[in-house]
Protein backbone atom coordinates (compact mmCIF):
# COMPACT_ATOMS: atom_id res chain seq x y z
CA UNK A 1 0.00 0.00 0.00
CA UNK A 2 2.73 2.39 0.27
CA UNK A 3 5.48 3.54 -2.54
CA UNK A 4 9.12 3.67 -1.87
CA UNK A 5 9.39 6.51 0.03
CA UNK A 6 6.77 5.02 2.23
CA UNK A 7 3.97 7.62 1.48
CA UNK A 8 0.41 6.20 1.38
CA UNK A 9 -0.32 4.44 -1.75
CA UNK A 10 -2.62 1.92 -3.56
CA UNK A 11 -4.37 0.95 -6.97
CA UNK A 12 -7.35 -0.08 -8.57
CA UNK A 13 -7.66 -1.46 -11.89
CA UNK A 14 -11.45 -0.82 -13.26
CA UNK A 15 -13.52 -1.51 -16.21
CA UNK A 16 -13.61 1.50 -17.53
CA UNK A 17 -12.11 4.79 -20.12
CA UNK A 18 -9.94 6.87 -18.42
CA UNK A 19 -11.84 9.71 -19.69
CA UNK A 20 -14.99 7.86 -17.07
CA UNK A 21 -12.36 7.26 -14.24
CA UNK A 22 -10.94 10.78 -14.12
CA UNK A 23 -14.41 12.33 -14.67
CA UNK A 24 -15.55 10.20 -11.17
CA UNK A 25 -12.58 10.86 -9.42
CA UNK A 26 -13.66 14.66 -9.46
CA UNK A 27 -16.99 13.91 -8.25
CA UNK A 28 -15.57 13.54 -4.35
CA UNK A 29 -18.87 13.89 -3.10
CA UNK A 30 -20.02 10.85 -4.77
CA UNK A 31 -17.42 8.69 -3.18
CA UNK A 32 -15.38 10.53 -0.17
CA UNK A 33 -17.39 12.82 1.75
CA UNK A 34 -21.16 13.82 1.37
CA UNK A 35 -20.06 17.35 2.57
CA UNK A 36 -18.43 18.86 0.81
CA UNK A 37 -18.48 22.89 -0.43
CA UNK A 38 -16.54 24.40 -3.48
CA UNK A 39 -15.92 22.78 -7.33
CA UNK A 40 -13.55 19.91 -7.63
CA UNK A 41 -13.39 19.65 -11.89
CA UNK A 42 -10.61 21.85 -12.52
CA UNK A 43 -7.35 23.47 -12.44
CA UNK A 44 -7.43 25.95 -9.33
CA UNK A 45 -10.93 25.14 -8.33
CA UNK A 46 -10.73 25.13 -4.65
CA UNK A 47 -13.29 22.86 -2.26
CA UNK A 48 -13.45 21.58 1.45
CA UNK A 49 -13.90 18.35 2.62
CA UNK A 50 -15.51 17.96 5.61
CA UNK A 51 -16.02 14.97 8.40
CA UNK A 52 -17.71 16.20 11.90
CA UNK A 53 -15.26 18.92 13.26
CA UNK A 54 -12.82 17.42 10.56
CA UNK A 55 -11.93 19.26 7.57
CA UNK A 56 -9.52 19.69 4.35
CA UNK A 57 -9.14 22.68 2.20
CA UNK A 58 -7.98 22.17 -1.06
CA UNK A 59 -6.80 23.33 -3.93
CA UNK A 60 -6.56 21.81 -7.59
CA UNK A 61 -2.92 21.94 -8.80
CA UNK A 62 -2.90 19.49 -11.59
CA UNK A 63 -5.22 18.62 -14.10
CA UNK A 64 -4.87 16.35 -17.36
CA UNK A 65 -7.92 14.86 -18.03
CA UNK A 66 -7.70 10.96 -18.69
CA UNK A 67 -4.34 10.99 -16.83
CA UNK A 68 -3.55 12.61 -13.79
CA UNK A 69 -4.76 14.67 -11.25
CA UNK A 70 -3.48 16.24 -7.82
CA UNK A 71 -4.61 18.32 -5.03
CA UNK A 72 -2.88 20.16 -2.54
CA UNK A 73 -3.72 20.60 0.92
CA UNK A 74 -3.58 24.83 1.42
CA UNK A 75 -5.54 24.32 5.09
CA UNK A 76 -6.94 21.41 7.62
CA UNK A 77 -8.04 20.20 11.21
CA UNK A 78 -7.69 16.70 12.07
CA UNK A 79 -8.54 17.69 15.89
CA UNK A 80 -8.60 13.59 16.67
CA UNK A 81 -4.93 13.33 16.64
CA UNK A 82 -1.91 14.84 17.99
CA UNK A 83 -0.97 17.25 15.14
CA UNK A 84 -4.41 18.48 13.74
CA UNK A 85 -2.18 20.11 11.10
CA UNK A 86 -0.71 16.34 9.66
CA UNK A 87 -2.14 17.01 6.12
CA UNK A 88 -1.26 20.52 5.74
CA UNK A 89 1.13 21.11 2.50
CA UNK A 90 0.32 17.56 1.54
CA UNK A 91 -0.90 16.18 -2.15
CA UNK A 92 -3.26 13.69 -2.74
CA UNK A 93 -2.07 12.42 -6.71
CA UNK A 94 -3.52 10.27 -9.02
CA UNK A 95 -2.09 8.59 -11.38
CA UNK A 96 -4.43 6.93 -14.09
CA UNK A 97 -2.89 4.36 -17.29
CA UNK A 98 -5.12 2.85 -19.75
CA UNK A 99 -4.87 -0.33 -21.12
CA UNK A 100 -7.47 -2.65 -23.35
CA UNK A 101 -10.27 -0.90 -22.38
CA UNK A 102 -9.47 -1.34 -18.42
CA UNK A 103 -7.69 1.68 -16.41
CA UNK A 104 -5.68 1.42 -13.77
CA UNK A 105 -5.79 4.03 -10.75
CA UNK A 106 -2.65 4.84 -8.67
CA UNK A 107 -3.45 7.22 -5.79
CA UNK A 108 -0.29 8.59 -3.65
CA UNK A 109 -0.78 10.82 -0.81
CA UNK A 110 2.41 12.91 -1.01
CA UNK A 111 3.52 13.49 2.55
CA UNK A 112 1.08 10.71 4.58
CA UNK A 113 4.18 9.21 5.84
CA UNK A 114 4.23 6.59 9.02
CA UNK A 115 5.60 9.24 11.01
CA UNK A 116 2.31 11.06 11.12
CA UNK A 117 0.09 10.87 14.10
CA UNK A 118 -2.71 10.79 11.70
CA UNK A 119 -0.94 7.62 9.74
CA UNK A 120 -2.43 4.12 10.67
CA UNK A 121 -5.96 5.58 10.70
CA UNK A 122 -6.11 7.28 7.11
CA UNK A 123 -4.31 4.20 6.09
CA UNK A 124 -7.36 2.58 6.85
CA UNK A 125 -9.64 5.41 5.76
CA UNK A 126 -8.06 5.94 2.07
CA UNK A 127 -8.23 2.16 1.71
CA UNK A 128 -11.49 2.17 2.18
CA UNK A 129 -12.79 4.93 -0.03
CA UNK A 130 -10.34 4.54 -2.68
CA UNK A 131 -10.52 0.41 -3.17
CA UNK A 132 -14.52 -0.30 -2.06
CA UNK A 133 -15.99 3.44 -2.40
CA UNK A 134 -14.26 4.79 -5.56
CA UNK A 135 -14.17 1.23 -7.08
CA UNK A 136 -17.86 1.35 -6.97
CA UNK A 137 -18.57 4.71 -8.34
CA UNK A 138 -16.82 3.75 -11.51
CA UNK A 139 -17.70 0.30 -12.14
CA UNK A 140 -21.62 0.80 -10.72
CA UNK A 141 -22.20 4.65 -10.74
CA UNK A 142 -22.81 3.98 -6.70
CA UNK A 143 -20.27 5.17 -4.19
CA UNK A 144 -20.30 5.00 -0.48
CA UNK A 145 -19.46 8.36 0.93
CA UNK A 146 -18.87 8.43 4.31
CA UNK A 147 -20.70 11.02 6.92
CA UNK A 148 -18.83 10.23 9.80
CA UNK A 149 -15.09 8.97 10.62
CA UNK A 150 -14.30 5.61 11.04
CA UNK A 151 -14.31 4.48 14.63
CA UNK A 152 -13.80 1.69 17.13
CA UNK A 153 -13.57 1.35 21.08
CA UNK A 154 -12.77 -2.07 22.46
CA UNK A 155 -14.71 -3.20 25.85
CA UNK A 156 -13.43 -6.51 27.88
CA UNK A 157 -11.31 -7.59 24.59
CA UNK A 158 -14.33 -7.47 21.97
CA UNK A 159 -13.69 -4.57 19.14
CA UNK A 160 -16.84 -2.18 17.89
CA UNK A 161 -16.62 -0.52 15.15
CA UNK A 162 -18.56 2.31 14.37
CA UNK A 163 -18.38 6.18 12.82
CA UNK A 164 -17.85 8.99 15.10
CA UNK A 165 -19.75 12.48 14.00
CA UNK A 166 -19.57 15.44 15.60
CA UNK A 167 -22.72 15.62 18.21
CA UNK A 168 -24.23 18.86 15.72
CA UNK A 169 -23.70 17.05 12.46
CA UNK A 170 -26.50 16.14 10.42
CA UNK A 171 -27.05 12.68 10.80
CA UNK A 172 -28.20 9.77 8.74
CA UNK A 173 -30.86 7.40 9.00
CA UNK A 174 -30.09 4.46 10.68
CA UNK A 175 -32.36 1.38 11.68
CA UNK A 176 -34.02 0.13 14.72
CA UNK A 177 -30.71 -1.28 16.53
CA UNK A 178 -28.18 1.12 16.83
CA UNK A 179 -27.09 2.64 19.73
CA UNK A 180 -25.00 6.20 20.34
CA UNK A 181 -22.68 7.01 22.75
CA UNK A 182 -21.52 9.93 24.21
CA UNK A 183 -17.77 9.98 23.23
CA UNK A 184 -15.81 11.37 26.70
CA UNK A 185 -12.37 10.92 25.25
CA UNK A 186 -10.51 9.58 22.02
CA UNK A 187 -6.94 8.24 21.15
CA UNK A 188 -7.10 8.94 17.47
CA UNK A 189 -10.02 7.00 15.91
CA UNK A 190 -10.39 4.87 19.09
CA UNK A 191 -12.66 5.98 21.45
CA UNK A 192 -11.59 5.29 25.05
CA UNK A 193 -14.28 6.18 27.33
CA UNK A 194 -17.82 7.25 27.44
CA UNK A 195 -20.53 9.46 29.27
CA UNK A 196 -23.28 7.13 28.82
CA UNK A 197 -24.89 4.97 25.93
CA UNK A 198 -28.41 4.87 24.30
CA UNK A 199 -30.92 3.55 21.88
CA UNK A 200 -30.39 6.06 18.26
CA UNK A 201 -33.61 7.53 16.79
CA UNK A 202 -32.94 10.29 15.22
CA UNK A 203 -36.05 11.88 15.18
CA UNK A 204 -35.53 12.00 19.17
CA UNK A 205 -31.83 12.78 19.53
CA UNK A 206 -30.95 15.83 20.99
CA UNK A 207 -27.57 17.32 20.55
CA UNK A 208 -28.03 19.44 23.28
CA UNK A 209 -28.42 16.79 25.81
CA UNK A 210 -24.72 15.57 24.96
CA UNK A 211 -21.72 16.24 27.20
CA UNK A 212 -19.35 15.16 24.37
CA UNK A 213 -17.76 16.79 21.43
CA UNK A 214 -18.34 13.46 19.38
CA UNK A 215 -21.42 10.54 19.56
CA UNK A 216 -20.44 7.37 18.21
CA UNK A 217 -23.09 5.78 15.76
CA UNK A 218 -22.83 1.91 16.33
CA UNK A 219 -24.79 -1.57 16.05
CA UNK A 220 -26.64 -2.72 19.67
CA UNK A 221 -26.17 -5.52 20.65
CA UNK A 222 -27.83 -7.52 23.73
CA UNK A 223 -25.40 -7.14 26.51
CA UNK A 224 -23.51 -4.42 25.43
CA UNK A 225 -21.92 -2.74 28.22
CA UNK A 226 -19.13 -0.30 28.37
Amino acid sequence: MRNGAKEFSCSITVSAAATDAYQKISRVADWWATNVKGNTQNLNDRFTVRFGKTFSDIRVIEAIPAQKLTWLITDCDLPLFANPKDWLDTKIMWELNNSNERTTIKMTHVGLTPDKSCFKDCEKGWTFYVTNSLFKLIEENAGLPGTGIFSYLIVKDKKYEGLLYFKNDPLPDYPEGFLYLDVKSTNGEQVTDVYSYNNFCKESFDPSSIKGEYIMILAGESGFNF
